[in-house]
């Protein structure tokens, strides 16, 4: 099974070393690239930078700005919350 995460989750379960649990329950866990920059770069020296750059079954997926589909869901709060969308769409998760 795959599934489409957004930072908090990634964030979350690595403060309480438990980031395993998604690839236990998923998967795959694709993640776009505003999720990766968000948790690993953005995030330099907090939790979730080592664990989600050394879990080989998180796919960081780089994606192409369309402005159709972010005018569809424009709606909601958060660029990395619009681009976990937008992937789900594209693979036909929701």
């Amino acid at each position: 099974m795959k599934a489409v995460s957004n930072s908090t989750p990634l964030i979350a379960l690595s403060r309480i070393n438990e980031l395993e649990l998604l690839h236990t329950i998923f998967g795959t866990i694709i993640i776009p690239s505003a999720v990766y920059d968000e948790v690993v770069l953005e995030g330099a020296g907090r939790p979730g930078v080592k664990e989600v750059t050394n879990a080989s079954w998180i796919i960081k997926l780089e994606h192409k700005r369309s402005r159709s589909a972010l005018k569809k869901i424009k709606r909601m709060s958060g660029t990395s919350r619009i681009y976990c969308f937008k992937v789900e769409l594209y693979n036909g998760l929701v």
